[in-house]
């Protein structure tokens, strides 16, 4: 830009700076400071001009504090360590106490400008105009992009490593982007080493968007939407059913007593009439008595014909049928012993009770 496109544009933008920006461009002490600093490096007349010129460009607004220090860099050629101290002779001696209101004069006239903002600021900023009035208030007024500015330059980060930054800051802040696809949008984007990429995440996130969640909660008692989680989401898990020792041993004693033909109805644990397990059990007998063939589980007895002469039911040894239905009771006879109840028998005595002779006894005559 030109000396005559200067003058043009001085007027419009020093009407825009904050208070205090406006102070100290108007004192034009600046300029002293310029041309010591200039005689201090020995700077050329060619060199002096465009420091005026950058500088001056840089005081109103018109371009960002990191392109203006990109810009000096280029165009002056001096070295390194040289200009290393320069910038930070005029960092301390005329930024230093206006620097936030230069940024935001900056984004002032970027805002105010117009076809000459990219598509994507275009659709960042129709996203910001849809969230709730509060929240832009308070996004507003914490002043993120000035804080955001700050970090690119404390990372000496170029003007456009300064744009991706600002780009995925501004979509993280209207929700384009969710807080995971940041961080890897910088690593994709501003090629530097990740863990210098940490850092800058991290103190963003502290600078800026801690406060902006703070202030949501302060004002709007909510939390911000990335710490709610809808109660739709949380699936209730049941706890894995295991089974116990218990059982297991009653699916044993089920599986046993079904392949004998017994069936256990869970919803009714009642035992059946006497006479059902009898049956079970005189067809027990049948197979110990005539033993059949081995047939599979499950199946049905065959069907046993019976003569005319064989019963029609097996004869079963009364002992042995009521050890099967219940306990054995012997019957019990009742003996009286008494002379008058000694009646004889035709049983002959038995040969040991013969009355034996002591062969060395004599008889008495």
């Amino acid at each position: 830009m030109d000396q005559k496109e200067l003058q043009k544009q001085i007027a419009l933008f020093y009407s825009r700076l904050p208070p205090n920006a406006q102070a100290l461009f108007s004192s034009m002490e600046w300029l002293e400071t310029l041309k010591k600093i200039s005689q201090k490096y020995k700077l050329t007349d060619e060199q002096i001009e465009t420091l005026g010129t950058e500088t001056t460009l840089a005081l109103l607004g018109i371009i960002h504090l990191v392109e203006y220090e990109e810009a000096l860099t280029n165009e002056l050629r001096l070295p390194r360590n040289l200009m290393d101290k320069m910038m930070l002779e005029i960092e301390e001696t005329i930024i230093k106490t206006i620097r936030p209101q230069l940024v935001e004069a900056f984004e002032a006239n970027k805002n105010s400008e117009t076809g000459e903002s990219p598509d994507i600021e275009s659709k960042l900023d129709e996203r910001f105009e849809r969230l709730p009035k509060e929240t832009q208030n308070i996004v507003l007024e914490s002043k993120y992009r000035t804080i955001l500015y700050n970090i690119a330059r404390s990372y000496n980060l170029n003007v456009e490593q300064t744009g991706i930054l600002e780009s995925a800051a501004t979509s993280l802040v209207t929700g384009a982007i969710r807080p995971e696809e940041f961080e890897n949008s910088l690593n994709k984007n501003l090629r530097l080493p990740s863990e210098t990429i940490k850092k800058i995440v991290s103190e963003i996130s502290e600078k800026i968007f801690k406060k902006i969640r703070e202030e949501l909660v302060k004002n709007t008692g909510k939390k911000p939407p990335s710490l709610d989680y809808p109660a739709e989401d949380i699936v209730p898990v049941a706890p894995p059913t295991t089974s116990t020792a218990s059982e297991k041993a009653t699916k044993e004693d089920s599986s046993i007593l079904t392949s004998a033909g017994i069936e256990i109805v869970p919803e009714k644990l009642e035992l059946e009439p006497a006479e059902k397990p009898l049956e079970k059990r005189e067809e027990m007998l049948q197979k110990i008595e005539k033993p059949e063939p081995p047939l599979p589980p499950l199946a049905k007895m065959p069907t046993i014909e019976h003569t005319e002469n064989a019963p029609t039911t097996p004869v079963i040894h009364p002992i042995l049928a009521q050890k099967l239905s219940g306990p054995l009771k012997i019957p019990m006879t009742k003996t009286e012993h008494s002379l008058d109840n000694i009646t004889k028998t035709n049983t002959p005595p038995p040969q040991d009770t013969a009355k034996k002779i002591d062969p060395y006894r004599e008889i008495p005559e």
